[in-house]
């Protein structure tokens, strides 16, 4: 019979540290993966690698509910499922514009609400400037975006200033 050791405090760390290993996973993956994609030389073209990259990104975060370290964490999985749903929707949004279901005022009111206008600021400069404007795109990270990319916003005290 073979001793099997546990160290309790590793499998913990495993599990608490989970998030950010499985990000530099699905980061390392999805570089490999992009270059298969088609190139963004158009909108349509950019809109199309939008897609893939959201597809991919789905069955990423989907794999990582069932088989990854967070599976033992019900706030991972929780989180995981709601990025691969949110993802899957924004690739059946980049569809129904391709397939020109949708105008492009449409498609972008329907990323924003989808909360993936991260997505639309990176195909920003194919859009035409008065879509830019209406979706805000480019602007600054708000202190609620904040949460979504991983940064710190500093907040300058100017009371005392």
């Amino acid at each position: 019979m073979t001793n099997i050791n546990i160290n309790l405090s590793n499998v913990n760390d495993m599990i608490n540290g989970d998030m950010e290993t499985s990000h530099k996973r699905i980061t390392m993956w999805m570089q490999y993966s992009a270059s298969h994609w088609p190139v963004a030389e158009n909108l349509n073209l950019a809109v199309e690698r939008m897609s893939c990259e959201l597809n991919a990104l789905s069955f990423e975060y989907h794999h990582e509910t069932v088989y990854g370290n967070s599976a033992f964490d019900e706030e991972s999985v929780t989180y995981y499922m709601k990025e691969s749903e949110k993802c899957d929707l924004g690739a059946k949004i980049c569809q129904k514009y391709i397939y020109n279901v949708l105008d492009l005022d449409e498609f972008c009111t329907l990323m924003v609400l989808a909360d993936l206008k991260r997505f639309l600021e990176n195909i920003s400069h194919f859009l035409p400037e008065d879509i830019v404007n209406k979706f805000q795109l480019n602007d600054p990270p708000s202190y609620e975006d904040a949460g979504d990319t991983g940064e710190e916003l500093e907040v300058e005290n100017t009371e005392n200033a």
